[in-house]
């Protein structure tokens, strides 16, 4: 019988790469004829990202640690089981300091609502948040779009970037 797979939800590469490796260290996860470990991440090659969606061995149960690109543009048919650290990187500016920078908070309830989707899309399944109940009331409906949350600046140089050079 196939085992259902688990996906879980991390912020960002350095907490996929620490579980991953705390998996493969331990004596029952580090078993690989019972546990495929995948890292699912924007920084991987797209070949390693195809992995994700092939089916394991018989028996063999494929866990796979990812960021929020598993939140909603890909459906990942043998994933039963989600577990959501409630954690997401997003870019931010602080005008005190006036630099932008990646960092760690929580998701809100709308992208919560997503992860929680991602179990059972196929099949049965089961999702777990690593947050309480008050916290996910204390979330934000929806994440504030990037432009709000970049300086102005930055984003008009991006924008020349693109433009047309010449005439």
């Amino acid at each position: 019988q196939d085992a259902n797979a688990v996906l879980v939800f991390l912020p960002g590469w350095d907490e996929i790469t620490r579980l991953r490796d705390a998996l493969e260290q331990s004596r029952a996860f580090g078993n690989k004829s019972r546990y495929q470990i995948l890292p699912l991440h924007s920084m991987i090659s797209q070949a390693e990202q195809r992995v994700v969606f092939q089916r394991p061995s018989k028996n063999v149960r494929k866990i796979i640690l990812s960021t929020n690109i598993a939140e909603t543009s890909i459906t990942i048919d043998d994933v039963a089981i989600v577990i959501d650290s409630g954690r997401q990187k997003e870019k931010s500016f602080d005008p005190y300091t006036g630099i932008a920078t990646l960092m760690s908070g929580w998701v809100s309830k709308a992208s919560a609502r997503q992860r929680r989707g991602r179990a059972g899309r196929c099949r049965e399944g089961l999702a777990f948040k690593m947050y309480s109940r008050q916290r996910y009331d204390a979330m934000d409906e929806y994440q504030a779009p990037e432009l709000m949350r970049t300086p102005l600046d930055e984003m008009v140089l991006q924008v020349k970037l693109f433009e047309p050079t010449g005439g």
